[in-house]
């Protein structure tokens, strides 16, 4: 697991919660060559008060017995982006009945395109996550 809170601490995100929210997760995705990770993404468990800020803040209305897993910490190596890796994650860590969401970088065309081609939509509006100051969107998935 210390291979993979290094790739996401590195490339996705900087917090120092990345461990704990690996290990309240529902499940995680790896893809190697060899012995090196070069994609992940991560099925969470958030925070019933985090998701309900996330979805205040996109003026969506949240319900939390629905929503009860985040998709996230998705990387792609850049050399094997473009070859469908992250749909193929997204797809996997989708694959059951659920109500799922996703906040990505407003300015990450190439996320919000992989999750929309997944069965996410744009929810909402946009909106800045104070932590952090990135402006997100929301994207929610009903698979029943």
């Amino acid at each position: 697991m210390t291979d993979l809170i290094k790739i996401i601490t590195t490339h996705v995100c900087q917090s120092s919660q990345v461990e704990k929210h690996l290990e309240r997760c529902h499940d995680k995705f790896v893809h190697t060559v060899g012995e090196v990770i070069v994609a992940c993404g991560v099925l969470k468990n958030p925070y019933n008060s985090f998701s309900k800020k996330i979805f205040t803040l996109a003026n969506v209305p949240y319900d939390g017995n629905l929503f009860t897993r985040e998709v996230g910490y998705l990387y792609v190596d850049e050399s094997l982006r473009g070859l469908g890796i992250s749909k193929t994650i997204i797809t996997r860590l989708t694959a059951n009945k659920g109500f799922y969401y996703a906040t990505v970088n407003e300015t990450n065309t190439a996320s919000i395109n992989a999750l929309c081609s997944c069965g996410f939509f744009l929810a909402g509006k946009s909106f800045s996550l104070p932590e952090t100051g990135h402006t997100l969107r929301l994207l929610i998935k009903i698979k029943l």
